[in-house]
């Protein structure tokens, strides 16, 4: 968000392993009911390893606006 302070932050460790001379990908799910976006606008995604972030994907949150019979 605009203020640059996190809505919600989760700890946890998690044990990833791969094999041998190749990449991977872990999917990730995030049980995050009743969060509250206060503003419309974008927010990010940040994962970070060992207090380093490692990635940053965005997330929009935008109104609805209903268009029928306009």
């Amino acid at each position: 968000n605009l203020d640059g302070q996190p809505i919600l932050n989760i700890d946890g460790k998690m044990n990833v392993q791969f094999t041998s001379g190749s990449g991977g990908a872990v999917n990730l799910i995030i049980n995050a009911v009743n969060l509250e976006f206060k503003e419309f606008g974008e927010y990010a995604i940040e994962v970070a390893v060992d207090g380093i972030q490692v990635g940053s994907s965005p997330l929009f949150v935008r109104k609805i606006t209903n268009s029928v019979g306009q």
